[in-house]
């Protein structure tokens, strides 16, 4: 016989082992210390295919380091085919970190997303931010905010908007529109600057609240 076996095949039929001796799975490669274990490589100019298919049950493909972390994404068939991504083993429950529903919902903390994204967090704890938003740029203008965009077909007199810090200067916060209904939303409407004083109609206030105004100014309710 021969000392070393690079695919084992039994003829009466089980596991096929390449690499191993003792395949423990239908399919069981050990690449050994191999940074590669296989390839599939296709000539078709479309579309190179790899299908997991179940007839019953979840279908899972799971990405584990021995003895440590064991992450797995697939469709949940117990949860109206849902696509999960988890860190619980052999699981799609509490683990679950992302879902996305056959509607195209995405969901993040939350397995029943009912926008197409909907952010779940512990809004009591101040290290868990939901939602954070940072720019990589390391000069002193660095911008990072949120736009809120409309169709360009929904309305002469739809705007879109923007909030941004560091945009009209460094240290505000700025709520900005666009001019008409398909430009940028630079125009700034009203700051927040970094002492916490709030301008209307200007980017620089210089009291707790600035207002600048070409037209009329109008208070409302007793004073």
């Amino acid at each position: 016989g021969w000392s070393t076996r690079s695919l084992l095949l039994n003829p009466n039929g089980g596991n096929v082992g390449i690499g191993t001796t003792n395949p423990g799975f239908k399919l069981d490669i050990d690449s050994g210390t191999n940074a590669s274990s296989f390839r599939m490589k296709s000539t078709n100019t479309t579309s190179n295919r790899v299908f997991l298919e179940a007839t019953s049950g979840n279908v899972e493909q799971h990405f584990l380091y021995t003895g440590n972390q064991d992450w797995v994404i697939g469709l949940d068939k117990a949860d109206s085919n849902k696509f999960k991504i988890s860190s619980a083993d052999d699981t799609f429950g509490a683990g679950t970190k992302l879902t996305i529903t056959t509607t195209g919902n995405v969901g993040i903390g939350t397995t029943t997303p009912a926008s197409p994204l909907n952010v779940y967090g512990l809004s009591d704890d101040t290290a868990n931010n939901l939602l954070r938003l940072q720019t990589s740029a390391a000069s002193a203008n660095d911008s990072a905010g949120l736009t809120l965009w409309t169709k360009p077909t929904s309305g002469v007199n739809s705007r879109n908007w923007q909030i941004a810090t560091n945009f009209q200067n460094y240290g505000n916060l700025d709520i900005m529109r666009s001019t008409s209904n398909s430009g940028n939303p630079l125009t700034a409407v009203m700051s927040l600057d970094a002492t916490g004083n709030v301008g209307i109609g200007t980017t620089t206030p210089g009291s707790l609240l600035s207002v600048h105004s070409s037209g009329n100014v109008y208070f409302g309710g007793a004073l």
